[in-house]
C-alpha cells in the first residue's frame, strides 16, 4: 500500500469511528432521555402511590363511619322496639284492667297505714312465725282480739272466724308494707286485698280474683301474658271469664316455673258475707284459700 492509499484509509478510518462516536453519543443522550422518563414515570408513580395511601384512608373511614352509623341505626332500632314494645305492654295492662275492673284495695292499705304509729307491729314483723311464714310460703292465719296467730298448710274450715275491731287490718298493712321491701328489691312478687263490708266490691271471691289477677299481671309480663291469653279465649275481652276461669289463671300464674316466690296477703275475712247463698261469698273465698294452700 502506497502512502497516499494508507493516508486515505487513516482517513476513513477515523471518520468511521467519528461517526461511531457520534452515534454512540446519540444512543448516551437516548439512554439518557429514558432514563430521565423512567425517573419521571417514578416520581408519577410515586405520587400515584401516595393518591392510593390517601384515598385507601378516605374508603377506611367512609367505612369505619359506615359500620358507626350501621352500629347506631341498629341501637336506635332496638331502642325504638324495646319502648314500642313497652307501649303495647302497657296498652295491655290498661285493656286487661278495663276488662275486669277491680276494686281498689289501696285506699284500705293507705288507711290502714296511716293508722301505724312508730314501732307499729315490730313485736310481729320481727317475730319467728312471720320469719318462718316468709321461708316456707305457708298459710299464716290471723284472727282474734288476741291476735291468735296459726301457722297452716291445710284444713282451712268455713267455720273459721275473725273478730272485726280487733287491729287486723293495722297489722295486715305493717305485713304488707314489709313484703313491698321485698318486692321494690325485685326479689318476690306480692298482691293483696282487702274486704271491706262497706263497699259492696270487695266482698266476694270474684272481686277477690280479679283483684289479685290485675295486680300481678302489672308486675309480671310472663303474668300478663297468662291473663292476656284469657282476654282473648273471651273474645278480647267483649265477654267476661267465670269464677273457675279466673281461679285457673291464678293457679297457672303461681305454678308458673322460674319465677320469684308471690305473696298473696288477704285483711278482713270476717267482712265478707257468710249470710246468704249456697255456698256463702264467705265459703266461696275459703275454697279460694284452701285451693291455693293444696298448689304447694
Amino acid at each position: 500500500m502506497t502512502n497516499e492509499e494508507a493516508r486515505m484509509a487513516n482517513a476513513q478510518t477515523l471518520t468511521t469511528t467519528h461517526n461511531i462516536e457520534k452515534k454512540v453519543d446519540g444512543v448516551d443522550e437516548k439512554v439518557q432521555g429514558v432514563g430521565a422518563g423512567v425517573n419521571d414515570v417514578n416520581e408519577r408513580l410515586q405520587g400515584v402511590d401516595e393518591n392510593v395511601h390517601v384515598i385507601d384512608g378516605k374508603v377506611q373511614t367512609i367505612i369505619d363511619d359506615g359500620e358507626k352509623a350501621a352500629t347506631e341505626a341498629k341501637l336506635i332500632m332496638h331502642t325504638t322496639a324495646h319502648k314500642v314494645g313497652e307501649v303495647k305492654r302497657r296498652q295491655l295492662r290498661q285493656s286487661l284492667r278495663a276488662w275486669q275492673s277491680p276494686s281498689d284495695p289501696s285506699t284500705n292499705h293507705v288507711i290502714a297505714s296511716d293508722c301505724q304509729h312508730e314501732g307499729t307491729a315490730e313485736w310481729f314483723c320481727k317475730g319467728t312465725i312471720f320469719e318462718k311464714w316468709k321461708a316456707t310460703g305457708s298459710l299464716l292465719w290471723i284472727h282474734g282480739k288476741r291476735m291468735h296467730l296459726l301457722l297452716l298448710t291445710t284444713n282451712v274450715r268455713s267455720d273459721d272466724h275473725s273478730v272485726a275491731g280487733s287491729g287486723k287490718s293495722i297489722l295486715c298493712s305493717a305485713i304488707i308494707n314489709d313484703i313491698a321491701t321485698l318486692h321494690k328489691a325485685g326479689f318476690v312478687y306480692m298482691a293483696y286485698f282487702y274486704f271491706d263490708f262497706r263497699d259492696v266490691d270487695k266482698q266476694s271471691r270474684r272481686d277477690l280474683l280479679r283483684s289479685l289477677l290485675v295486680q300481678l299481671s302489672a308486675r309480671s309480663d310472663p303474668f300478663c301474658d297468662i291473663l292476656s291469653r284469657l282476654y282473648t279465649e273471651h273474645d278480647d275481652g267483649t265477654r267476661q271469664p267465670s269464677d273457675n276461669a279466673l281461679m285457673h289463671c291464678l293457679n297457672e300464674m303461681l305454678t308458673l316455673p322460674n319465677q320469684p316466690p308471690v305473696y298473696l296477703i288477704m285483711d278482713a275475712l270476717d267482712e265478707c258475707p257468710n249470710t246468704s247463698g249456697i255456698p256463702s261469698a264467705r265459703e266461696q273465698v275459703l275454697d279460694v284459700v284452701k285451693e291455693l294452700v293444696d298448689l304447694r
